[in-house]
């Protein structure tokens, strides 16, 4: 009852939270006037909407298109103009492009008008960067003093080879073949260039000379953390061979220290609340237990787990998150022994390593926060006729840090 009323109560926060996400910005009508308001739906679109909903500050609610406004603001986040344009839709990836020719489309460069709200994701000295994105593929558009022109890129055969047109590498290198020349970074990052916003970006800001730390923040940011704590480590075994060891032995329960490090890598457009993490973490098991003849036995072992995981963020503020992951992790079990004494056997090697998994959930403040983990039973020796089980719940506190992207 009550974990039900914990889940009801977790819920509600959620809900509430989301509730109350208010987004301040404006529009610029076709006349050029500005409109104030807010823009209650905002959700850092993964694709470039057609339509968004606009309250103004006297609640008036606004349909936004591109037909009507010449711009809107989302302040502190994105920016969307209204451009009319031709863009390229063959694919960008190989998987994509063999998906397109089997249906018959044609393999040489293809364009299509249209007008939609493109993303500013880069501006200095006159210079704009945009990003239009949809189902078909992702486009980038550069306009200067001489007008907007996409970067160009996709997927095609030549002959029987599959080959990428970097196009927009030469567009690039061309445009900015003063600031290249000599420039050991700059000639290092246009070769290494890729068709992504963060890669152009970050092109563009050392052209000129922009400060990063400055602008927006980075879209897919890194966290690296370091978390301590305990484990607490209960054993279950079963024997159906009395030769083994005897199946009235019960171990009990032990309480042992563990530390762990790793980054946590946010995904995708979504105010970083999905994620995945890898870390690595140490820690042991040592559980004592007795027959009822009173012979003793222990079992213990140390444990160095690599892991990987996905997340999300239930609750997502910027001084306050709850969120839960699913960890897998590879354990290396060092010393994984049980030994005791049944008139038989004294001692008995366990398995070197061994995959487990756990659910992970958290709340943290800013950059500190407290965690659990419940990892369900593991087998920690290989035998049909005995099966030592260890379950394990992980408690303690984490620190974290942005790891500044150059």
């Amino acid at each position: 009852m009550r974990i039900l009323s914990l889940t009801i109560a977790l819920l509600l926060l959620y809900s509430y939270t989301q509730a109350q996400q208010i987004f301040p910005g404006f529009y610029i009508t076709l006349s050029g006037d500005t409109v104030t308001g807010n823009f209650p739906q905002f959700k850092q679109w993964k694709n470039n909407p057609s339509t968004v909903k606009f309250e103004t500050t006297t609640k008036q609610v606004v349909e936004l298109t591109p037909n009507m406004c010449r711009s809107f603001t989302i302040i502190g986040n994105d920016t969307y103009e209204t451009i009319e344009t031709d863009r390229m839709i063959n694919p960008t990836e190989f998987s994509e492009y063999s998906y397109r020719m089997l249906n018959g489309e044609t393999d040489t460069a293809t364009y299509e008008r249209i007008k939609a709200f493109f993303r500013r994701i880069f501006f200095s000295n006159s210079v704009s960067l945009y990003e239009f994105s949809d189902a078909k593929r992702v486009n980038y558009f550069l306009k200067t003093a001489d007008g907007l022109s996409e970067l160009i890129y996709r997927v095609h055969y030549e002959g029987n080879k599959v080959i990428q047109d970097k196009t927009y590498k030469v567009q690039l290198g061309a445009l900015y073949a003063t600031n290249i020349a000599g420039n050991t970074k700059l000639k290092r990052k246009i070769n290494q260039l890729d068709y992504e916003e963060e890669a152009i970006v970050s092109f563009l800001e050392n052209v000129y000379n922009v400060d990063h730390s400055k602008g927006k923040k980075d879209k897919h940011p890194i966290e690296l953390f370091l978390a301590g704590g305990v484990s607490f480590n209960t054993f279950k075994v079963n024997s159906s061979s009395q030769l083994i060891q005897p199946g009235t032995v019960k171990y009990n329960s032990s309480v042992v220290p563990l530390i762990a490090v790793g980054a946590i890598h946010y995904v995708q457009r979504n105010f970083n609340k999905y994620f995945v993490t890898t870390e690595i973490m140490y820690t042991s098991f040592n559980n004592a237990g007795k027959t009822t003849t009173g012979k003793e036995w222990r079992y213990k072992s140390q444990i160095i787990a690599p892991g990987f995981g996905v997340g999300a963020k239930w609750v997502n503020k910027e001084n306050f998150s709850w969120y839960t992951t699913i960890i897998t992790s590879a354990m290396i079990m060092i010393g994984n022994k049980e030994f005791g004494y049944n008139g038989l056997v004294t001692e008995r090697d366990g398995r070197s390593l061994i995959f487990g998994i756990g659910l992970r959930t958290g709340i943290l403040f800013k950059n500190f926060g407290v965690w659990g983990q419940f990892n369900p039973g593991i087998t920690t020796y290989s035998a049909v006729y005995y099966s030592p089980i260890l379950n394990s719940i992980y408690a303690g506190i984490n620190w974290r840090t942005s790891l500044k992207k150059k």
